[in-house]
């Protein structure tokens, strides 16, 4: 959901900036207070425009706490996070991340509540505007991701997932008056996987070069609790390449998939502020989907800058569905500002053109 993504973008950027800062917040202490663990809390506003949301507003904070030993050591985070927005759209949730033995080990978790007023345009990547169907559901989410470093920057591990949705509001018509759909009245998925991550990248928040890929498979099945039977793989992988004086060209690949009987809700979503701008997130759903975009990167004056970006993709039931002269396409163009030049984070304003379709989007951070 397109408000969680956001919520999300902003966590990670927040924990990422944490990680790099902590050090140098806390190097005027006393040395007497060496043996001690630090702590230090911060709160940031959040707002944010989407065409799915409109204008949504809240408060992520952070509690972080860094042992004295190693020096750089990266901090154990807590970001509570609430967001409403103009839709009615309301979600609170809790992430926690942390390191240990000297960052050999790596946890995340994540919980979180949602009630998301959104619209289904049906399955398959040729539904028409006709088909949109209003819905609400209301759900529980706990996720938790424990990796292991077995080489310089690779992290590979466990990966659980288990929520809980109900859908509290439908339209008498459509494809969830259907009680044959899976996920039209409520669920229980319960899934375990693994999820590898390979990083090269000079700076999580803007990359100048290297790259990034995230390999993530859950099977979600009965004997874990599960009310639904199916696999899901997702693979992510990026690419930055530096040319002149900063100028950045971005590549992203990403692919999806779910084979069995997924809920509706837990399909590949089309579109958004990540991917694919200029479509409605979750315009067109599937059990899968493939998407290629690339950014040009460019300064314009003092902390301006400017990006150029272009995409294609598709939804489709299985991998032999996708055909490539129907691939759906997208470009626009964007401007940024830096209000943080140390930790390369950047205010985002995006311009998205698809077919007969169009989107602006306010945000934290890049797209990828």
């Amino acid at each position: 959901m397109i408000f969680t993504n956001f919520t999300r973008s902003c966590i990670l950027r927040l924990v990422c900036c944490i990680s790099i800062s902590a050090p140098f917040l806390n190097a005027q202490e006393n040395d007497s207070l060496q043996t001690r663990i630090k702590k230090n809390f911060l709160v940031i506003p959040a707002l944010f425009y989407t065409p799915e949301t409109k204008l949504g507003y809240g408060a992520i904070a952070a509690i972080y706490f860094r042992k004295p030993f190693p020096e750089n050591a990266k901090p154990t985070t807590l970001v509570p996070s609430v967001i409403y927005t103009q839709n009615k759209q309301f979600t609170a949730g809790l992430y926690a991340d942390h390191y240990w033995d000297r960052e050999k080990y790596h946890g995340t978790t994540e919980i979180t509540f949602l009630k998301y007023p959104d619209v289904l345009y049906g399955v398959g990547p040729d539904t028409p505007d006709s088909s949109l169907e209003k819905f609400t559901p209301r759900t529980f989410k706990f996720s938790l991701i424990l990796q292991k470093q077995w080489k310089p920057k690779f992290y590979a591990g466990l990966q659980y997932e288990i929520d809980h949705t109900r859908i509290i509001e439908r339209e008498n018509t459509g494809i969830l008056s259907n009680t044959s759909t899976e996920g039209s009245r409520r669920g229980l998925r319960s899934g375990l996987g693994f999820m590898a991550n390979y990083d090269t990248r000079d700076n999580t928040q803007y990359p100048t070069s290297g790259g990034n890929i995230i390999v993530s498979f859950v099977p979600f099945q009965p004997w874990l609790g599960s009310d639904y039977s199916y696999n899901r793989i997702i693979v992510d992988a990026r690419r930055y390449y530096p040319f002149f004086r900063n100028h950045i060209a971005a590549v992203q690949m990403y692919f999806f998939q779910e084979t069995g009987k997924p809920p509706f809700t837990d399909l590949a979503l089309f579109g958004g502020q990540m991917m694919m701008r200029g479509y409605r997130y979750g315009r067109y759903r599937d059990r899968g989907m493939f998407v290629t975009q690339t950014e040009y990167r460019f300064p314009v004056y003092w902390r301006f800058g400017g990006v150029i970006f272009g995409s294609y993709g598709d939804v489709a039931h299985r991998i032999s569905d996708y055909r490539i002269t129907d691939l759906k396409t997208s470009y626009g163009y964007g401007i940024r500002f830096a209000f943080d030049e140390n930790e390369k984070l950047n205010l985002r304003l995006d311009f998205g053109y698809g077919k007969k379709t169009s989107g602006y989007y306010i945000s934290i951070g890049e797209a990828f």
